[in-house]
C-alpha cells in the first residue's frame, strides 16, 4: 500500500502498476516554461495539507486548463520532483500533488482513509482547485454563479493503492455530504473495495502485508490502529470488538473505502478508469470488480472499465508453490490482442491510458470503453494475451456433488480423509511439498514491529510434509479462464477455528501444479458448525490452460500470506458435501 513499501517489501511490483510517480522532495523549479510551486492548504479541521502545484505553460483565466490531483501510497509521501508530469503538463494538463494527512509534510495522524477525516481533507483540496483562475470549468454540471460563469472545476484524480482509494473515498465523501462531487472522472489503481476484507479475508489476517504495512507507518497513526494491527498480529485474529478491550478495526476498516458508503446507499456517478493487478495478493482483482459492479451508479458502469495487468502488491507464494508471471501486459502494451483492436499503446501502459480517458471526457464523450475496448480488459498469467470481457462472473460448473474429507493435525498438514462423487485419480495429496519455507522470510516481515516471529511446531511450514496441498482435477487444457470462480458446499467442521485455503491452480500433474497469480481465499469457521451451508468466492484469476495441462481446484491448510496465526491453528476436520466448483471460462 506505499511507495516505500514497494521499493523494501514488493519481491514483484510492475512498473505499469505503479503509476510513473516519481518520488522526491525540495522546490521545483520552471520546466520547460511550465511552472510549479507549494502551496499548504489548511482542512476542515485546521489540519495543514501540504502540496506542490504544477501549472502548463500558458495556463490562464483566458487559456483555462484541466487539473488533475494525485496523491501517493501508504507511508509515502507527494511528488515534487524535478520534471515531474511532464507528460500531463505537455499534454496540458495541470496536476496537484498532495501528502495526506499523516505523511510527508502535512500534519495530523493517517487514519486510513477515514471519510470524516481523509474524505474531507480531499474536499478541501477541490475548493482550492477551484479558486483558481487557471483552471477550466464545466457547464451544467454543479450550476452557475450569478454572473452566469461556471463553478466547477475540471478535476481528475490518479494514483495507485492508498494513493487510489483517496480518489473514491474523497469523491463519494463529497457525494454524501454535497449531493454530487466535483471529480469529472477517476482513474485509481491497485486499490480496494472493503479495507477490512483485503488485510483479513473472512477474518483470516494476511499478516504478511499486515506486519510490513505496520513497520512502516507505525509512526503515523492514532493509538486505537497501533492497538488493531498488535492484536491481529500477535492473535491471527481481525480484531471487531467482540472481546472486551478488543479494539474494533473490522467495522472503522469496512468504512474506509467504497464498501461503507455503498452499505449506506451512496454510489459514484463519474466515469472510471480502474487498474488493478491481478497477481496483487494484497488487493485483488475481485476488489476493483466490487468497485466496478457495486460502487458505481448504472450509468456510470456504462462509461466505465476495469484493466487488469500483472503487478500490484505482488509477493511470491512459497505455501503452496505459486506460478510465475510475465510483466508484458497486453492489456496495456499493446499488440494483435491487446487493447482497442490492437492500438500500440506506448511502454507507459496504463498511464498512458488514462491521459486518454480523460481527454475523452474533456471532449464531451468520456467513455473508458472507447479507450480499453470492453467493460474488463485482462491480462493472462503469461503477459501475452488481453481477454475482452464483459462479465467476471459467467461462470461453468466443473464440478459438482463431490465429497471431499480433509483432516488438520494442527502443525499445517492438510490430509485428505475420503473423496466421493470423483475419480480417486483425480484427486491427488502428495506427501511432500515441493518447495521449502524460508523462516528468515517470517522474520523480515516483523522486522521493526517490535514482536519476536515464532515458527517453532510448523505453524509457518517445514521443508516436508507442512503445507502439502490437495489438488481436485476440474478440467483438462486447452481452455481458458477469465473471472471471479467460486464455490459452494454444506461444511461441517470439527474444532476450534478451522481455515482452509482455496485457489485455482495449473500444471501439467499435481506435483507441478502452481497457485496462478498467486492469490489464495480462505473458509473460515470459528466454531464447530454442521451441514453449513457456504459460498467462498475463490480470486479473481486470468490464465491460459495449454493442452496438456490440468486445471486444478487446490485445498491448503497454509497460505503464506497468511503465515503463522492464518492457518489452520488447532487439530480438527472440514467435510465439504455436495461441493460444487464454478468456473468463468471464456469461449474462444
Amino acid at each position: 500500500m506505499t511507495d516505500r513499501l514497494t521499493r523494501r517489501r514488493m519481491l514483484a511490483l510492475s512498473s505499469v502498476a505503479a503509476g510513473g510517480a516519481v518520488l522526491g522532495s525540495g522546490p521545483i523549479a520552471a520546466q520547460a516554461s511550465h511552472e510549479s510551486y507549494d502551496e499548504t492548504i489548511e482542512s476542515h479541521d485546521g489540519t495543514d495539507i501540504a502540496t506542490t502545484v504544477y501549472r502548463p505553460a500558458g495556463a490562464s483565466a483566458d487559456e483555462p486548463v484541466p487539473m488533475i490531483l494525485h496523491s501517493h501510497g501508504w507511508s509515502g509521501s507527494r511528488t515534487s520532483g524535478e520534471g515531474s508530469f511532464q507528460r500531463e503538463l505537455d499534454r496540458g494538463f495541470g496536476v496537484l500533488s498532495f501528502d495526506q494527512r499523516g505523511h510527508g509534510e502535512s500534519g495530523g495522524q493517517a487514519h486510513v482513509q477515514n471519510p470524516e477525516l481523509e474524505g474531507r481533507d480531499v474536499i478541501a483540496v477541490l475548493d482550492y482547485v477551484e479558486a483558481l483562475e487557471w483552471v477550466a470549468r464545466d457547464v451544467g454540471r454543479s450550476g452557475s454563479t450569478s454572473d452566469g460563469a461556471a463553478s466547477d472545476p475540471t478535476v481528475f484524480a490518479i494514483g495507485g493503492s492508498y494513493g487510489g482509494a483517496y480518489q473514491f473515498v474523497g469523491a463519494l465523501t463529497e457525494i454524501a455530504r454535497r449531493g454530487s462531487t466535483r471529480f469529472d472522472a477517476l482513474a485509481p489503481q491497485i486499490t480496494w473495495h472493503d479495507l477490512s476484507q483485503s488485510l483479513a479475508p473472512q477474518g483470516v489476517v494476511r499478516t504478511a502485508w499486515i506486519a510490513a504495512l505496520y513497520a512502516l507507518g507505525a509512526g503515523n497513526v492514532p493509538e486505537h490502529i497501533h492497538r488493531g494491527f498488535v492484536y491481529g498480529l500477535t492473535t491471527g485474529q481481525w480484531p471487531n470488538g467482540d472481546t472486551p478491550g478488543e479494539p474494533d478495526l473490522d467495522n472503522r476498516f469496512a468504512r474506509n473505502g467504497p464498501s461503507g458508503f455503498v452499505d449506506d446507499g451512496v454510489h459514484l456517478d463519474v466515469p472510471v478508469l480502474m487498474g488493478q493487478g491481478i497477481s496483487d495478493n494484497l488487493f485483488n482483482l475481485n476488489q476493483a470488480w466490487r468497485n466496478f459492479e457495486e460502487t458505481l451508479t448504472d450509468e456510470a458502469r456504462e462509461r466505465s472499465a476495469v484493466v487488469g495487468y500483472n503487478g500490484g502488491h505482488a509477493l511470491p507464494n512459497l505455501l503452496p508453490a505459486g506460478g510465475t508471471w510475465n510483466f508484458q501486459d497486453a492489456c496495456t502494451s499493446g499488440g494483435s490482442d491487446g487493447i482497442a483492436g490492437g492500438d500500440v499503446i506506448s511502454s507507459a501502459g496504463f498511464e498512458e491510458l488514462r491521459l486518454r480517458f480523460f481527454e475523452s471526457v474533456c471532449d464531451g464523450e468520456g467513455d473508458a470503453r472507447d479507450i480499453v475496448g470492453s467493460p474488463y480488459s485482462l491480462t493472462t498469467a503469461d503477459g501475452e494475451r488481453c481477454l475482452q470481457l464483459d462479465v467476471l462472473d459467467d461462470r461453468t460448473s466443473l464440478a459438482a456433488g463431490v465429497d471431499l474429507s480433509v483432516r488438520n493435525d494442527g502443525a499445517g498438514n492438510l490430509e485428505l480423509q475420503r473423496a466421493d462423487g470423483v475419480d480417486d485419480s483425480a484427486v491427488a495429496n502428495p506427501d511432500e511439498f515441493p518447495a521449502a519455507f524460508d523462516p528468515d522470510a517470517v522474520a523480515e516481515a516483523f522486522e521493526g514491529t517490535g514482536f519476536e516471529s515464532d515458527v517453532e511446531g510448523g505453524t509457518a511450514g517445514t521443508t516436508t510434509g507442512v503445507g502439502a496441498p490437495v489438488h481436485l482435477e476440474l478440467a483438462a487444457g486447452p481452455l481458458t479462464v477469465g473471472g471471479v470462480p467460486e464455490l459452494s458446499a454444506a461444511v461441517t467442521s470439527v474444532g476450534v477455528d478451522q481455515r482452509v485455503f482455496f485457489a485455482l491452480s495449473v500444471g501439467e500433474t499435481p506435483a507441478t501444479a502452481r497457485v496462478v497469480q498467486n492469490n489464495m481465499l480462505p473458509l473460515r469457521e470459528p466454531e464447530p458448525v454442521v451441514g453449513a451451508d457456504r459460498t467462498v468466492e475463490l480470486p479473481g484469476v486470468a490464465v491460459d490452460v495449454a493442452e496438456g495441462e490440468t486445471l486444478y481446484l487446490t485445498l491448503s491448510a497454509i497460505s503464506d500470506m497468511s503465515f503463522a496465526h492464518g492457518s489452520i491453528r488447532t487439530p480438527g476436520a472440514v467435510l465439504l458435501e455436495d461441493l460444487t466448483v464454478d468456473v468463468p471460462l471464456v469461449d474462444e
